[in-house]
């Protein structure tokens, strides 16, 4: 958990480093990758992994609601 904890805020840290440069009205679209890494990796995290404390040491990948949509997104949206 730590290990991913820490290679999230590296994948954060492209962005901050443009802001404080740039500032926030001047970045660019360069961290997006980083962007989707960081969000692959807290996906997993949460539906994988079994690794938040809201949502419980449970496996919900693959899981679908009545409608088809991923049960962590009616979830999300329900928060």
């Amino acid at each position: 958990r730590k290990q991913m904890l820490a290679k999230m805020d590296v994948c954060m840290g492209g962005r901050v480093a443009e802001e404080l440069i740039y500032g926030t009205e001047n970045v660019t679209s360069g961290a997006s990758s980083d962007f989707e890494q960081a969000t692959n990796i807290a996906t997993n995290m949460v539906e994988r992994w079994g690794m938040s404390d809201k949502v419980g040491t449970v496996c919900y990948k693959n899981l679908t609601g009545g409608d088809g949509e991923p049960i962590m997104g009616q979830e999300v949206r329900a928060a």
